[in-house]
């Protein structure tokens, strides 16, 4: 006959509730303090895998980070340049198109002074052709007066173009990196051909008179000269800074290129940890539930 290894005594002591309490804590405490410890390990891996794969980033070392805020510094003076470059082509862009339309209005004053050299034209008509040139002799010195890029007058006698040091445009983040462009002598040699005095400014010349025609065509051609070199050379220069808005954007493409390869993850790597982190925490619950499981059914078979 098999014996009872706890007496009916031992029996109604155990089924005490102090003694249940005193029984039961051990045991939980010894056999989930593992399961619960790898639990909180693949917490920890999961959040670090979803946070990396977030932010697309990985977590630098002090030398990579020291080489990252090198990058950062570089790229903001780029994008400085940049921000220069676009405000000096836009000025350039002004100053041409006011160009333009000083030499729209050469070609058409130029046109009268031919048609006035013909004395097929009667005295009415030329006092009519006079009126017009003279008008458009206006119109030429109000766009000298007025033209202006952001309140800063462009062709006047103390507008951008006749500074006496030039313009300088900053094309880079060294301080040598500019761009110089002087053309005060060449817009006030305009500027005198078309104001040349009160008498013989071309607003106030007679086409009506003996040989005035001749002397406009010839004042016209010399303007029509010199409007063209301002002209070339600001679009050379606007040329120029095409180019180089072209290599400085290169330059920044390449940094953030550069700043996202040293940040970047390995997607694959960080979703595969992620996965197995996952797969370690279910491992981890299972684990634990049988052994609370077991730990129920041990009290279960002693207090029976």
């Amino acid at each position: 006959m098999q014996m009872s290894l706890i007496s009916g005594t031992n029996k109604e002591l155990i089924g005490s509730p102090f003694i249940k309490e005193i029984l039961i804590m051990p045991i939980s405490s010894i056999t989930s303090t593992n399961a619960h410890a790898a639990i909180r390990d693949s917490n920890k891996e999961m959040n670090i895998a979803s946070d990396k794969v977030a932010r697309n980033s990985r977590n630098l070392s002090p030398s990579e980070e020291q080489i990252l805020n090198g990058m950062k510094a570089a790229a903001s003076g780029t994008r400085v340049t940049l921000r220069n470059l676009s405000d000096a082509t836009s000025m350039l862009q002004t100053m041409k198109g006011e160009l333009e339309e000083v030499g729209a209005i050469i070609v058409k004053m130029d046109d009268l002074a031919l048609q006035a050299a013909n004395d097929t034209f009667s005295a009415e008509e030329k006092a009519a052709q006079t009126k017009e040139f003279n008008k458009l002799g206006e119109q030429l010195e109000s766009i000298f007066e007025k033209s202006n890029y952001r309140n800063e007058k462009i062709l006047s006698e103390d507008g951008l173009l006749s500074r006496e040091a030039g313009l300088k445009f900053q094309t880079g983040t060294g301080k040598d990196d500019q761009l110089k462009l002087n053309l005060k002598e060449a817009v006030k040699a305009l500027r005198d051909l078309i104001k040349a005095g009160d008498s013989d400014a071309l607003k106030s010349l007679d086409l009506a008179a003996a040989d005035v025609p001749a002397k406009a065509i010839d004042i016209l051609s010399k303007a029509r000269q010199q409007l063209g070199n301002i002209r070339a050379e600001l679009s050379v220069n606007i040329n120029l800074l095409g180019h180089i808005t072209n290599s400085v954007n290169n330059t920044l493409k390449s940094n953030t290129d550069s700043q996202s390869n040293l940040t970047a993850i390995n997607l694959a790597e960080e979703m595969e940890n992620f996965h197995n982190a996952m797969q370690n925490n279910d491992l981890s619950l299972k684990m634990l539930a049988k052994k609370q499981e077991a730990q129920q059914s041990l009290v279960r078979s002693v207090l029976n």
